[in-house]
């Protein structure tokens, strides 16, 4: 998960760079929402609808 959430924030800066900001933004809401849902599945699986760790 680290190296997709790494990948997603050097596509963010990639964009920024050269002058995309908005899907500098949109790249680091994708890098938001890998975060929030690692968080969420190492917290309490079932809140995503699954019972099971490996689900």
């Amino acid at each position: 998960m680290a190296g997709l959430l790494q990948h997603r924030l050097d596509e963010a800066h990639t964009c920024y760079a050269n002058g995309a900001h908005v899907d500098a933004i949109v790249m680091l809401g994708s890098l938001l929402e890998g975060v929030l849902v690692h968080v969420v599945h190492e917290r309490d699986a079932s809140l995503l609808g699954r019972t099971s760790p490996t689900g």
